[in-house]
């Protein structure tokens, strides 16, 4: 019985044994006293963090920067690339809060966003304090903007931006190991090229286009961080509907030195929501040119009679070109409405001519010819017009 009972309490203690051992929650860690990859450092999964570039590990940090480190206690780096003997990666993220304002007049487009950037500087490491293993530093607003005008950054800038972009809110984040993150919340007037050849059925493609003023390509490269790249789905733009967004990385030549630059570019297409115009100017002018042709029917009346519907439609479709004058820039070539509007302008002139030769028939006493041309002109201006608009669409949309 002792037996049974002693080999009962040496099995309890080695099953107890084998599953403290095996489980993980009681196992000892092998990193135990190093870096826990991923579990402190929010940016390792990116091609850029100190965790994954090679320059600066190869060889001794000193001997690498010798020529290049500030000795002044103040600054942490200086303005020479991070890594002298290649490219310095930079994720980039870029996501879009609001596209405020799509003007054709001047144009240009009004956005407001997010931009991050992450690089690694090796001189920018530092000891970690309290024996922790990954520890960061942040600062905020001017702090941020001091200390950038001190150390090595991509110097980013929008290439196609107005008059600047106007930073509202900066943070600097400088983790122990050397990455850097930097964000900040911007608003931008971006100049755009439209083209308005289809107008009021027209789609608009709106580039955002962002590189180093600074660095080359030799120097910088772009990578694009996807989970920070986007657009919030939640905002509205008057007169317009986003269609797609989407993001790229290019190398694009400089204007002055002729160099290369890795240039990110998010190109959003948006297309024109055209009920208003629809509704508001071609329907109602199709209708107008529609009942200026009741003339046709006006046998025997006088001139002026037949006169002053041809008149209310012209003086109508020149209201409406101004309209149109006011929405849009003065360009070269003729948009899909102005073909429209010379169009219905052009047959409402035939009909006021016509009822003017009607009116000569009559006076020579050739009423049965006017008759004639009266019945011939309720076919023949239907067709012409509506084989006009049947074209004036094929040449636009095909």
């Amino acid at each position: 019985m002792q037996r049974i009972k002693s080999f009962l309490i040496k099995g309890s203690f080695f099953t107890l044994f084998l599953f403290v051992s095996l489980n993980p929650a009681f196992a000892s860690s092998d990193n135990e006293g190093g870096s826990k990859s991923g579990e402190h450092d929010p940016t390792e999964h990116l091609e850029a963090s100190c965790s994954n570039v090679t320059y600066g590990k190869s060889v001794n940090v000193e001997s690498l920067y010798a020529n290049t480190k500030t000795k002044s206690a103040d600054i942490f780096g200086s303005v020479v690339s991070p890594n002298p003997a290649g490219q310095v990666i930079v994720d980039l993220g870029l996501h879009i809060v609001e596209l405020t304002k799509v003007d054709e007049v001047t144009n240009t487009f009004n956005i407001e966003g997010f931009m991050d950037l992450v690089w690694c500087d090796p001189r920018m490491a530092y000891e970690v304090e309290n024996g922790e293993e990954l520890s960061e530093r942040i600062l905020l607003k001017d702090k941020a903007q001091a200390l950038l005008n001190e150390i090595w950054w991509p110097a980013v800038t929008i290439a196609n931006q107005v008059n600047g972009r106007n930073i509202e809110n900066q943070e600097l984040v400088i983790l122990s190991d050397g990455t850097i993150e930097y964000k900040e919340k911007f608003s931008a007037e971006l100049e755009a090229h439209y083209d308005l050849k289809k107008f009021p059925f027209d789609r608009q493609k709106l580039e955002i286009e962002i590189e180093s003023f600074a660095w080359h390509d030799e120097v910088l490269l772009f990578q694009m961080n996807e989970e920070k790249i986007g657009f919030s789905n939640d905002f509205e733009i008057a007169e317009w509907h986003i269609e797609k967004v989407e993001s790229k990385i290019e190398s694009v030549k400089g204007i002055q030195d002729r160099a290369s630059f890795s240039e990110f570019l998010m190109e959003i297409v948006v297309v024109r929501q055209y009920e208003y115009y629809l509704w508001k100017i071609i329907t109602p002018l199709i209708f107008l040119v529609i009942v200026s042709w009741s003339v046709f029917l006006m046998i025997g009346e006088k001139l002026a009679d037949r006169l002053r519907f041809s008149m209310i439609g012209i003086l109508t479709i020149v209201s409406f070109q101004f309209i149109i004058s006011d929405i849009l820039p003065r360009v070269s070539y003729f948009t899909l409405m102005d073909s429209f509007l010379s169009i219905s302008f052009f047959i409402m002139l035939l009909t006021m001519l016509e009822s003017v030769y009607v009116n000569n028939l009559d006076l020579v006493e050739e009423s049965a010819q006017a008759k004639k041309l009266d019945m011939v002109s309720r076919i023949a201006f239907p067709v012409l017009y509506f084989v006009s608009l049947a074209t004036l669409a094929l040449i636009f949309f095909l």
